[in-house]
Order: C-alpha cells, then sequence, then structure tokens
C-alpha cells in the first residue's frame, strides 16, 4: 500500500494510535450523548417542583376565601352585621380589600363602599355558571394603584339549605406570583413564566400584565408544539424564540387550584448542550494532542530510521534528472553506507563516460544541458545576474586544415584549461560543439558580468597559436544576461547563440550580448535563407556588371561579374547580405557555380555578338575555393560556355590568400594551369606583405576601395597607393583601383601608373543589356 519506508514507518503507527482514538471517542460520545436527557429531567423536575409551590400558594389563597365565606356573619346575609364585620377583618399585606356580593350583584367593601358587580366576571362564574371559586387573571384595575398588578379570587357563599346566598371577594397582588417565577433562576438564559389555558400569557418577564398577549404573538408556534405541550402530549419542545435563538422549553401545569395555569421555563438550547460541548470538546482537544503526539514521535522516527535511504533515493532521482555532481554519504556504518559507496563509484564512471568531453575534460553539450538547471537555481539564489555565453574561436576550421587535427586538439585543450581559470564557484564551463564552448557565469552587477566576458575575450586566445603561418586565433562570444532565467535552457541557450552570430555577422573577433532586436534579425536572415533556397529555380538572381577601364586608353578591357537578388516580396535584398547568408547556410556553392557559369556564358555570348574580347572577373568565395571539386567545377564551366581561359580571371580576397596552405597553392598552380587569371580582391586589408604572394601565381592586385576614397586627403593612403603600384610594377602584376568616384582620383592613378580602374566614376553596376552601350565592337 505504502511504497515508500518513511511513510510505512510513520503511517503504521499513526494508524494503530488513530484507531485507539477513534475507539475511545465512541466510548466518550456514547456517554457524553445520554447526558442531555439527563439534563431535561432535571428542568422537568425543578419545573414541577416550583408548579407545586404556585399551586399551594393558590390553593391557600382560595382556602383563606372560602373560610371567609362560610363565617356565620357572612352566611347570615344580615347587610348591617355584614357592613360592621369587613372593616375588622384582617387580610394579609398582599391583600388590597374584600368584598362581600348578595345574588343581584351588590356589593359591599371592606372599605366601607357598595358597588354593583353584575357585571364583572366573577359574578358570571358563580352566580350565574354556579362555580364554587374562581381565579381572574392578574390585570391593572382603574380603581387600584396603578401599575400595580392584582387578581381576584372569589368564592361562593352557601346558606344551612345549601342555596348560594351571593360570594366573597378578595382582590390581592400578584407579587407572590412573580416571586415564584423570577426565583427560578438556572444558568444566565434561563426564566420561567406562566400561560393560561387559554393561550393568554399571564406573566412573563418580556411582557407587561396591562399588555395582555398571547402566546401566538409572543412565539408564532406554526406546528402546534405549544398546543401538544399544553395537552400534555410533550414534556418539552424546541423552538425560536423572537431573536431568532434556539430554546428549549419545559411545562407544568398548576392543577390543584383548578386555575387552568401552567408553569412554563425556558432556556437557550446553547447554554444546555454547552457543557456537554465543552467535555465534548475537552476530550477532542485531548485526543488531538495525544494523535499529536504521536505524529511527531511517529516523523521524529521514521525520520531518523528513513533519513539515509530517502537521501540515498533521492540520490537516484537527482541522477535520473541528470545532476551529474550528486554524491552519496559513505559515513553512515551500515549496509546503506555500502551501498552509497557502490553507488558512488558506479555513478562516476557513468558521468566521465556520458557526460564529459575526453579531450577537454569539461562537460560535452548533453552533460552541460543537464547540468545547467542546478547551477543556474543556486546561481540566482544569490543577489545579482546570471549570464550564459557562447564562445567560437573563429576561422578555427582553416587551422586545423593548415595546422593539422593534432595541433587544433591541443589548441582546444588549452584554451578550455584557460576559460576554467576565469569561472568562479558555482559557475561552469563546457565544451558546446566543435570550437565552440558554453559557459554559465554570475556578478552582482551587469557591468561586472560585461567586464568578466570582456577580460575573456581580449586574454583567453593570447599566445594559442604562434604567428609562423600569419595565424593569430580571435573569438567571437554571444552572451545572455538576466536576473533569473526564464524558460528553458534551449531559449537561453538560442538568445546566447543569436548574439554570437551577431558578433559573426559583424566580422567577429567581439562580443556581443543579446537583444529581442537580434531575434528579428535572426528571424528575417532565417527567412532570407529559406527564400534563397528557392531564388535560382525561381529566377531571381541575377548578374550586373560593372566595367573595367584601361587607364591608358579609356576604354572597356574586362567586366567584374556582380550578383543580385530580386524577391518578389522583399524587393532588392542586400548583396553583402545575401552572400553572408549563401556563406553561412552552405548554399554559396551552388551560388558561386551559377555565377561563374552565367558570367563565362554571357562574355562569350558578347565575343559572338561582334564586341571586342574582354576578360571577365569572378568573385570566388574561400568555401566555394575550398571545395574538393572546385577544380573540376571551373574546367567543366570553360568548356560548357566555349570561352577562352584567357578571358576568365578569378579573384579571391587577401584574407582567403593569406589563410592559404600547400593544398590550396596547389590549386592556384591548377587554375594557372588553365589558362586562368588570379586576381587579390581587396588588397590592403589583411596587412600581409607583397613580397609574401610572390609564392602565388596572380597577375592582379586589386587595391581596397578605403584607400581610393581617402586619396587627395590623407597623405598616408596615398602613400600606401603608390608603395602598391611601384612595387606591384616591379613584380610585373597588374593593378586594378576599385572604387573610383572622381576625375581627380583616376587622375592620379594615371599618374601612379595604376593599370585599370574601376568605380562610380565610369559606370555602376548594370544588367547586360546597359553595359553594352560602353562596349567597343571589333
Amino acid at each position: 500500500m505504502f511504497k515508500s519506508i518513511k511513510a510505512q514507518l510513520m503511517i503504521y503507527p499513526m494508524l494503530a494510535v488513530l484507531f485507539l482514538a477513534v475507539v475511545l471517542g465512541l466510548i466518550v460520545q456514547n456517554q457524553l450523548n445520554r447526558v442531555p436527557d439527563h439534563l431535561m429531567h432535571q428542568y422537568e423536575d425543578i419545573v414541577e417542583s416550583r408548579s407545586d409551590t404556585i399551586d399551594a400558594e393558590l390553593t391557600a389563597l382560595i382556602d383563606t376565601v372560602r373560610m371567609i365565606s362560610q363565617s356565620n356573619v357572612i352566611q347570615s346575609g344580615d347587610l348591617s352585621e355584614i357592613q360592621a364585620f369587613l372593616p375588622t377583618v384582617v387580610l394579609q399585606e398582599k391583600h388590597r380589600n374584600m368584598t362581600v356580593a348578595d345574588t343581584d350583584g351588590i356589593a359591599w367593601t371592606s372599605n366601607g363602599d357598595t358597588i354593583d358587580i353584575s357585571d364583572q366576571e366573577q359574578y358570571e362564574k358563580i352566580i350565574l355558571e354556579r362555580e364554587p371559586y374562581w381565579v381572574s387573571q392578574p390585570f391593572i384595575s382603574p380603581y387600584a394603584d396603578p401599575d400595580v398588578p392584582i387578581m381576584i379570587v372569589s368564592h361562593e357563599i352557601r346558606n344551612d339549605a345549601g342555596d348560594i346566598t351571593g360570594l366573597v371577594n378578595v382582590v390581592t397582588e400578584i407579587y407572590f406570583l412573580t416571586d415564584i417565577v423570577e426565583s427560578v433562576e438556572l444558568g444566565e438564559t434561563g426564566f420561567s413564566w406562566i400561560l393560561h389555558n387559554s393561550g393568554d400569557v399571564i406573566i412573563h418577564p418580556e411582557v407587561a400584565v396591562q399588555d395582555q398577549m398571547s402566546l401566538d404573538a409572543l412565539y408564532p408556534d406554526r406546528e402546534n408544539r405549544f398546543q401538544a405541550l399544553i395537552d400534555g402530549d410533550l414534556d418539552w419542545i424546541e423552538h425560536e424564540d423572537h431573536e431568532g435563538n434556539d430554546v428549549f422549553t419545559f411545562h407544568q401545569a398548576v392543577e390543584e387550584a383548578s386555575t387552568e395555569w401552567h408553569l412554563m421555563f425556558s432556556i437557550d438550547k446553547e447554554e444546555v448542550l454547552g457543557e456537554v460541548q465543552g467535555i465534548q470538546s475537552t476530550i477532542t482537544a485531548t485526543l488531538g494532542m495525544v494523535i499529536g503526539l504521536v505524529v511527531l514521535f511517529s516523523l521524529y522516527f521514521s525520520n531518523k530510521m528513513a533519513r539515509p535511504i530517502v537521501r540515498l533515493k533521492d540520490l537516484f532521482d537527482e541522477a535520473e534528472q541528470g545532476n551529474s555532481e550528486v554524491r552519496a554519504d559513505e559515513s553512515v556504518k551500515n549496509e546503506i553506507g555500502e551501498a552509497a559507496r557502490s553507488f558512488n563509484a558506479m555513478h562516476e564512471k557513468i558521468r566521465n563516460l556520458t557526460y564529459y568531453d575526453p579531450l577537454t575534460k569539461l562537460y560535452n553539450f548533453n552533460g552541460f544541458l543537464i547540468e545547467l538547471p542546478f547551477r543556474v537555481k543556486k546561481l540566482t539564489q544569490k543577489e545579482g545576474y546570471t549570464a550564459i555565453a557562447l564562445i567560437s574561436i573563429d576561422d578555427f576550421k582553416r587551422f586545423n586544415s593548415l595546422r593539422g587535427y593534432q595541433a587544433g586538439n591541443e589548441i582546444l585543450r588549452k584554451f578550455a584549461d584557460r576559460l576554467t581559470m576565469y569561472m568562479q564557484e558555482g559557475e561552469m564551463v563546457g565544451r558546446y560543439f566543435g570550437d565552440e564552448f558554453i559557459l554559465v557565469m554570475h556578478a552582482n552587477t551587469t557591468d561586472n558580468i560585461e567586464r568578466r566576458i570582456r577580460t575573456i575575450w581580449q586574454n583567453a586566445m593570447t599566445n594559442l597559436a604562434d604567428s609562423e603561418h600569419g595565424w593569430n586565433l580571435k573569438m567571437s562570444i554571444g552572451a545572455v544576461i538576466t536576473k533569473e532565467i526564464y524558460g528553458t535552457a534551449d531559449e537561453c541557450l538560442a538568445q546566447a547563440n543569436m548574439a554570437k552570430l551577431q558578433a559573426k555577422r559583424e566580422g567577429g573577433n567581439r562580443y556581443r550580448f543579446y537583444a529581442k532586436a537580434m531575434t528579428r534579425v535572426i528571424e528575417e536572415d532565417q527567412r532570407l535563407e529559406n527564400e534563397l533556397n528557392y531564388a535560382l529555380e525561381r529566377g531571381e538572381l541575377e548578374l550586373y556588371y560593372q566595367p573595367i577601364v584601361d587607364v591608358g586608353n579609356g576604354e572597356v578591357y574586362g567586366n567584374e561579374a556582380l550578383i543580385r537578388w530580386t524577391h518578389p516580396e522583399y524587393g532588392s535584398v542586400s548583396p553583402v547580405k545575401m552572400i553572408e547568408i549563401a556563406e553561412r547556410s552552405g548554399q554559396i556553392v551552388e551560388i558561386g557555380e551559377w555565377v561563374l557559369k552565367e558570367g563565362l556564358r554571357q562574355n562569350r555570348l558578347w565575343q559572338d555578338q561582334g564586341f571586342k574580347p574582354m576578360f571577365i572577373s569572378i568573385n570566388i568565395s574561400v568555401i566555394q575555393f575550398e571545395q574538393p571539386n572546385f577544380i573540376r567545377s571551373v574546367k567543366k564551366a570553360i568548356e560548357d560556355s566555349g570561352l577562352d581561359p584567357k578571358w576568365i580571371q578569378l579573384e579571391i580576397t587577401e584574407t582567403t590568400a593569406m589563410s592559404l596552405g600547400d593544398d590550396k597553392i596547389e590549386k592556384m598552380a591548377a587554375l594557372k594551369g588553365l589558362g586562368v587569371s588570379i586576381a587579390i580582391d581587396d588588397f590592403g586589408t589583411g596587412y600581409s606583405s607583397l613580397a609574401y604572394f610572390t609564392q602565388f601565381p596572380i597577375t592582379t592586385l586589386k587595391i581596397d576601395r578605403t584607400f581610393i576614397s581617402r586619396l587627395g586627403k590623407d597623405p598616408k593612403a596615398e602613400m600606401i597607393t603608390e608603395a602598391v603600384i611601384s612595387m606591384a610594377e616591379t613584380l610585373r602584376i597588374q593593378t586594378v583601383a576599385e572604387g573610383v568616384e572622381t576625375a581627380e582620383q583616376a587622375a592620379f592613378l594615371k599618374e601612379l601608373g595604376c593599370t585599370y580602374i574601376q568605380g562610380f566614376y565610369f559606370a555602376k553596376p548594370m544588367p547586360p543589356s546597359k553595359a553594352e552601350n560602353l562596349f567597343t565592337k571589333k
């Protein structure tokens, strides 16, 4: 039922105690259930006792009046004797006066007055209805003191023959009744009251005598429970008082005096049952304390016994979730400790095989991703910011090609050691993919995080690779900083990767932090990349041609083929962006081959149309150049076009040329063997020596536009341009000045002896149909 050892150790003792508590509670509850009945009987006895007291008082009063009615003077019927007798009768303090009346209703009072009582109720009851005695309900008499409730006790007068000759009245105050009623004080809410059989309230603590309220007005009785109580069908009833409180009312008839009165006793239900509830609460609290103590003991016992087992189980769970840093406690001196040692040994082997990179000894990608949530959780508990950064070594593939994979692996090992040195407690670094590394770090401010990343960028690559072959390794870093790592680790890595791509897009050798705008740029590039897949098929790519002019005669000597992409939705896409996307996605190879074939085809077409033969200059991407079948693709393009190779010039950038190894130089020699010319593009931006190119079979240097644009403004630019042209002339290498926009620049270059010039001064790149207007016929 319970799989957890801790739960078993805790639940089973608790269930046993709970069972005992329930049994004990049921026994106690059974006894408590009898208490209310006992209390009810007590209240019934009290009401019966007080009812007997009222009955005795009334009976005594009736007996007193009867004794007076049976006196000789009263029975004689002699008016003069009765009038003389009445003042001599000694009455109790509560009796107000006494009256004797004849059968005609003429009465004589002890006060000496003569009155007519024939319209009063006692006359009707005794003289007319032949009742032996009668007790009135309390009332306020207009002939007595105001606000003093009184009642009348009357008795018949009979002569020796047994005939009724009159009646005797005694008027008495009712305080003796109220004293009896008020003496019944039980609890805080209990009180007594008197009810007539007719339903009239005789005495009630909340009803004045003169108000003469009915029972229905005081306690609306929709179910006739009071009538059942008066009839003797019930010993007590439960009802609501005028304030809505639940009340118990008990009853006892005042029987001996035959007054049709009933003594009632009412008390709040809550008070009656409060004692029982108090006992129940005490017992419940006691049982609760016992159960609570048992629970605490069970928790303590189960924790003490199960803690090592549960901890070991939790470690298995953490390891299953990917936490590679878990260690079991081996200090327990029993079988659990032995199991912990076995677990640690097993986990260490699995961790090394699964989560670590064998080359750098860092976390591999899987290990880093699994460990990342645990590290981030701990780091974000500190005050400050957490960062995830991706580090990519720039041009590392080319380094591997030149220096070999063994040298590349040594660089990766050293670089991993460098990165580890920059990590602080709780942070980590791992190998992402290939030449990329990933790290998570923390600092109290974003400025400190940026400072640390800048330090890594500036120093981590220092002296890792010598400059024997012109190599000075750099890196691009993309990072995301946040107060808390929201979302999944994949989202954070994606953001860091976007920042890294932005750094690469800007030329590499820099660090960038993620911003939302990058997402838009990346998404736009992704859409363009997807569209570029179909650009050739849809015929959206075309070649524009920019003439290259002979400085000596001003004629067009050749044309540089420049690709253009017109998208139906995005319009004209920047050539720089298009080539960047193509190189990143690998599409540059297919596009480059198309440019080569189309450029050669167009140049041959111009020759067939009778234009003077000109060379066509085609830009070659370094990725395209490094393809194993590059030479074959050039040869096939030449064969397909039928163009003489002497009219073909392939351009590679200075940066590409500087990174060429022996195999690349052999490719250049093979191109030269096909009869193709080779030009170094953007010369001057790679900080290379002109003599360095003596080992390359090049025919042309294209001076970068950054120098040409400063001619006439910057003496240093003029000196560099002059030196390049002079040295090229010495080496019998032709020169092409790019970006010529003014007549002054053209004149200056002509004076220096530049071979060809190219730029807006002569013509912008244009489609073939417009470029033809500048060509010379044979």
